[in-house]
């Protein structure tokens, strides 16, 4: 092969790793036994003297950048404070979602206290419904017992009936019946005749009911019936 800086023809030489060129070892400055010292690695790294000048030239400076002109720098600073403005975005955002399930759930509670209220109202109308039917209503003591009776008087005989009826319809009516949980006792439901009952037994009458609003009273099986309409009626007696 030739030489590739003087163009002699040689057998044995080097080659620049980088430019590639083959050379004899006189013109690469290299004695044979130099060159077979070098190693395997160093003679595959090895540069002839032009590369190896190349090497050495320093890299171009980099251009000096250009002076930020007045408004870039103002917008700079500008996007650099709202950059700080929004550190604390996520956690507000956060602080939001925490708000409105909040809100969510207070929607849910006074949706369900609208319709307890709504409950309560309709059950207060049903109890002064009822309430404005009575005409009086009093506790009154019972003979040989500790417990006091309660005597109710209706605004009208047919509101009375109806409430006896349902009363009577019931035959094991108790105080859980009408909301009373802590007591088990029975509830009787009957008809005040006390007066009459008291003249009926003088007479020896059997038999005393009431009917249509009306007091009935039999003195037997047989003998015909003895209206009561009012308290003086008591005293045709016989």
């Amino acid at each position: 092969m030739d030489c590739a800086a003087c163009g002699l023809s040689f057998n044995d030489g080097v080659q620049c790793s980088i430019c590639l060129k083959n050379l004899d070892f006189g013109c690469a400055q290299i004695t044979e036994t130099g060159w077979r010292k070098l190693g395997s690695d160093r003679r595959a790294a090895w540069k002839c003297s032009s590369c190896r000048s190349l090497s050495l030239v320093p890299p171009p400076l980099a251009a000096s950048p250009e002076p930020v002109s007045p408004v870039m720098s103002e917008i700079l600073r500008e996007i650099r404070d709202i950059q700080l403005k929004l550190v604390g975005l996520p956690s507000l955002v956060e602080d939001i979602k925490i708000i409105k399930n909040d809100l969510t759930d207070l929607k849910t509670s006074c949706d369900f206290m609208g319709s307890r209220l709504d409950n309560f109202s309709t059950k207060m109308a049903e109890v002064e419904c009822r309430v404005s039917k009575l005409e009086n209503m009093q506790r009154v003591p019972v003979h040989g017992s500790k417990d006091k009776a309660i005597i109710v008087s209706f605004k009208n005989r047919y509101v009375k009936e109806e409430f006896v009826a349902a009363a009577r319809a019931r035959k094991t009516l108790a105080a859980p019946d009408i909301g009373f949980r802590d007591s088990v006792r029975r509830i009787y439901v009957n008809d005040h005749l006390t007066k009459a009952k008291s003249a009926a037994r003088d007479k020896n009458f059997k038999y005393i009911w009431v009917k249509y609003g009306k007091i009935h009273l039999r003195k037997n099986d047989t003998s015909p019936v003895f209206l009561v309409s009012q308290e003086s009626d008591l005293n045709k007696i016989v």
